[in-house]
């Protein structure tokens, strides 16, 4: 196994270190930085960056410069792409917020730590930042809120003084004012910050000579700051000094050209100084002219209207058909003829939900004309409006009894509902004729509800009468493909694309197939074509949504699903599709608002319902989920796989009580479910219900599953929450030995192995599997890990050493070799941890734990520069990980920085001494103080 290690190390060396000219230029950049040389910064940033793209430092670095260039767009570019690359959003929070509120996105500030990501120390940091996007919306109370929060546990917090005594002079509170700047004098009073707070509260008190001495004082601090420069133009009007503010004014201007307040303040000096003219041109500059459209329209008479408007129809001139039709029924609204004419332009337009809503005003006067009324309902059917359809139907089946049509309607709503077998039985107990179109939807639905044998009925008598019909024949290849016939349906579907390449209905199932076939690309090529040459295939367009989406074009997907969603057809399909994309891509929010505009419509619409609350579950909004999931229950009552599903969502949000009403509902309609017992056991299990479980498992057993593998790892299970973990060893094992694939009983096996007694029982149980499976990964790198927790370094190593002979999917090789690193740091073997760690890297360079790794290895190695650059991208990427503050302090330390060195130590103080690095940082601290 000698070999081992010598190759890896042949293979390191090749891989190409990075540059430490990065490194150094970060920290000439960090030096020029805190000089104030922001140019300099800059420039010795972007060497850093261009040497290293993904150098996080310097990339969070940079945006502060280019917040201090007063280029917060680019600033929050530079943010999110070092999120992206997987910057610590703790470091990031303040910075990006500073970059939205000077861009005056204020909502995006005060949204930014929605979900309480942030540790403590940044969550104040940030929230200084959002009290002032709440103050620029007016949200005074909130904002006061905040500083008062921060001063009741920080009282001598700098910023939330000062932006509270900012908050009450914008609210011309002075005394409430005067009260937080003398109780902050006491610590604040050599801060520049103070300095202006306190000269606008004596500016506003009226003593402007203290004032300006104050503002000049924080100008000297740090000139040419436009907002200090302001203040003392203000000071200058108010004590007269006209030619003095102009003068100033004109040097802010420089600093600030486009700033309206002070191009505002020009005029007013302007003005002042009698200078009329200039101050309006200046005024006129600043405001926006809108311009007025009239709109003009002409009466006709009601006849003329008519003929005019028939013309235009007959002439297939649909826009001024539409105007005229409009126009004439305005003055003669009960011509329902003219109504339909205009129901029909619509439709011809692509506007069905204006024919709808101008038809539905006329929904008594159409009953008596059956064809009339029956279009009525179909618009409603297209448009989602099943509730009003459904009654509507009923009461023309009352007046037109056994009329074909409006049964076949009746069916389909009842089919929309996942009523198929309701819809079904209707028609089958209906006094109709049997002819084609009503026995094709008899075939449709029994094949729907996977009554094949029946469907194949409907479809043989279908075929026989009329042999050569391209829809019979189609229905009969679905009808093969459900039986899993693919070669027979693929001979029908191919032999009619031979000879009915042009019809649409064939293309699209040839499409069908060649996806069940897996030919993706071959099925979207089709679909592309058919949609080209037949815009309103609605079917067509959502399965090449689906297939744009599998093949990896999402753009594609989302644009088709928002066209579709518009067509009355597909709207419900095409927004269920839509909404499961954007969840897919994890957004959560254009899911959710998707979906609720949705159910404004169609309240009742379960499917709709769970999709809501799976969106309310991902964004945390537990309970706003409570409802959907209340109203699933009620609907899904009768149904114990939908109980089950339900039951999983509402784990999600800890509704046990839920769950558990659920999961016994589905159990007293499938008394022999073992989905339902497992869950049902895990659910007591979680809750610590021991007994409860015992008895489930009991029942289960009763079942008929009493060897069932999965019952053996709940019994695992409840003795593991009575902390008898011998006998949960013992039953994980059985389960194991029972099924040495089983994934779920090893996990658990080695997760309860941790003590010494257990540990010396896993190690040999563990190798005795490994050496009959010696390729099995899985199996082996548990093995290893357990062995690395334990401190059996050379049997860890050993082990890591020849997962990394085997095929490892890349995550899973780069932690094998940082944890072989962390183990050569251990024996002292840096050089080699050193190779190790940065071949993680280079597989993998968004865990930083790598970095870390690397950084550590390098400063014990003696190279403790090439280190520093390491910890600080780890640093970047996880700031409230205590063993990267304590390495990077220690690497400071090692250089001399001892400032800086304690600036990180100090993060440790209050952390409790078993986490990692923390007791040592202490001792460091106390050695660098002392």
């Amino acid at each position: 196994m000698n070999s081992i290690p010598t190759f890896l190390f042949i293979i390191a060396s090749l891989i190409i270190m990075p540059a430490s000219a990065a490194e150094d230029s970060y920290e000439l950049a960090l030096k020029a930085f805190k000089q104030k040389e922001i140019s300099t910064a800059e420039i010795h940033l972007k060497n850093a960056l261009k040497s290293n793209p993904k150098n996080l430092p310097a990339k969070l670095l940079l945006a502060k410069v280019f917040i201090e260039k007063k280029s917060a767009h680019l600033a929050e570019q530079e943010l999110n792409d070092a999120l992206l690359k997987g910057a610590d959003f703790n470091l990031v929070a303040e910075i990006l917020a500073k970059s939205l509120l000077f861009q005056g996105k204020y909502d995006e500030v005060i949204l930014l730590n929605e979900d309480n990501k942030l540790n403590q120390r940044s969550k104040v940091s940030y929230e200084m930042v959002k009290a002032e996007a709440l103050q620029a919306k007016d949200e005074s109370a909130r904002a006061e809120a905040i500083y008062q929060a921060t001063l009741s546990s920080i009282p001598n917090h700098l910023k939330a003084n000062l932006g509270l005594a900012n908050l009450y002079l914008d609210l011309n509170l002075l005394t409430k004012a005067e009260a937080i700047i003398t109780n902050a004098e006491g610590f604040a009073k050599t801060e520049p910050e103070f300095w202006l707070v306190k000269g606008r509260w004596l500016l506003m008190a009226g003593d402007l000579t203290q004032a300006l001495v104050l503002f000049e004082q924080a100008n000297n601090a740090f000139p040419n700051n436009v907002k200090t420069l302001k203040y003392i133009v203000n000071v200058y009007i108010g004590l007269k000094e006209y030619l003095k503010a102009e003068t100033l004014i004109e040097e802010v201007l420089v600093l600030a050209p486009n700033d309206p307040h002070t191009q505002f303040l020009k005029s007013a000096i302007l003005r002042d100084l009698d200078e009329v003219a200039l101050s309006e041109q200046v005024l006129m500059q600043l405001s926006t002219q809108l311009a007025s459209i009239d709109s003009k329209f002409m009466d006709k008479q009601p006849q003329l209207q008519l003929i005019d408007a028939m013309t235009s129809y007959g002439q297939k001139n649909w826009e001024q058909a539409r105007s005229k039709l409009n126009s004439y029924l305005v003055n003669e609204p009960n011509d329902i003829n003219s109504a339909m004419l205009l129901a029909d332009v619509y439709l011809k337009q692509n506007q069905g939900e204006n024919a709808l809503k101008l038809l539905s005003d006329y929904e008594e006067k159409l009953i008596p004309n059956k064809d009339y009324a029956t279009i009525l309902a179909s618009l409603y059917i297209q448009f989602n409006q099943n509730f009003k359809a459904q009654p509507y139907l009923a009461r023309l089946n009352q007046r037109y009894p056994n009329d074909i049509g409006i049964l076949i309607l009746t069916a389909k709503i009842l089919s929309e509902q996942d009523k198929d077998l309701e819809a079904l039985n209707l028609l089958k107990e209906a006094q109709l004729t049997k002819n084609s179109l009503y026995l094709q939807t008899l075939a449709a639905l029994s094949l729907k509800l996977g009554k094949l044998d029946e469907s194949q009925s409907y479809i043989s008598l279908i075929i026989a009468a009329d042999p050569e019909n391209i829809k019979y024949k189609l229905l009969h290849a679905q009808l093969m493909l459900q039986q899993n016939n693919v070669e027979q349906a693929t001979d029908i579907i191919t032999d009619l694309y031979a000879t009915n390449a042009a019809n649409v209905e064939v293309q699209f199932n040839y499409a069908l197939l060649q996806d069940v076939l897996r030919n993706k690309d071959v099925a979207r090529k089709v679909l592309r074509q058919l949609v080209i040459d037949n815009k309103e295939h609605t079917q067509a367009w959502l399965k090449l949504a689906a297939l744009e989406y599998q093949l990896g074009d999402v753009k594609a997907a989302i644009s088709i699903l928002e066209q579709q969603k518009k067509q009355a057809k597909v709207n419900t399909r095409a927004t269920y599709q839509l909404a499961e994309l954007y969840f897919s891509e994890a957004d959560f929010e254009s899911s959710l608002s998707l979906i609720s505009n949705f159910l404004l419509n169609n309240r009742l619409d379960t499917y709709a319902i769970e999709i809501r609350a799976k969106n309310l579950i991902a964004l945390n909004q537990t309970e706003a989920a409570k409802l959907p999931l209340s109203q699933l229950f009620g609907f899904w009552l009768n149904d114990a796989n939908n109980l089950l599903r339900l039951s999983s969502l509402q784990l999600r949000i800890r509704d046990y009580a839920g769950a558990e009403k659920s999961l016994a509902v589905a159990l007293e309609l499938m008394p022999k479910s073992l989905p339902v017992f497992i869950e049902t056991i895990k659910l007591h299990v979680r809750q610590s219900k021991f007994k409860e479980a015992e008895n489930a498992i009991k029942l289960a057993e009763i079942a008929g599953f009493k060897d069932n593998t999965y019952l053996l790892i709940l019994k695992g299970d409840v003795a593991r929450g009575r902390v008898n973990l011998d006998l949960a060893y013992s039953l994980y094992a059985s389960a194991l030995d029972k099924d040495e694939s089983n994934v779920v009983a090893l996990i658990k096996l080695a997760q309860i192995s941790h003590s010494d007694k257990l540990s010396k029982q896993f190690i040999p149980y563990l190798t005795v599997l490994v050496n009959k499976k010696p390729d099995a990964i899985l199996e082996r790198r548990i093995l290893a890990e357990h062995l690395l927790t334990h401190e059996h370094w050379d049997a860890s190593k050993f082990h890591y050493q020849l997962l990394l002979t085997q095929p490892l999917p890349a995550d899973q090789r780069a932690i094998a070799l940082n944890n072989l690193a962390t183990i050569h740091i251990i024996t002292k073997d840096y050089k080699l941890a050193v190779i190790q760690a940065k071949q993680a890297i280079e597989i993998i360079n968004t865990i930083p734990a790598f970095f870390d790794t690397a950084g550590w290895a390098l400063t014990l190695s003696g190279d403790v520069k090439g280190g520093l650059g390491y910890l600080r991208q780890a640093y970047s990427m996880s700031s409230s990980d205590t063993e990267v503050n304590y390495h990077l302090a220690y690497a400071l330390a090692q250089l001399g920085r001892k400032a800086e060195a304690i600036e990180y130590l100090k993060f440790l103080v209050m952390a409790p001494d078993h986490l990692s690095g923390v007791a040592l940082g202490k001792t460091l601290l106390f050695e660098l103080t002392h």
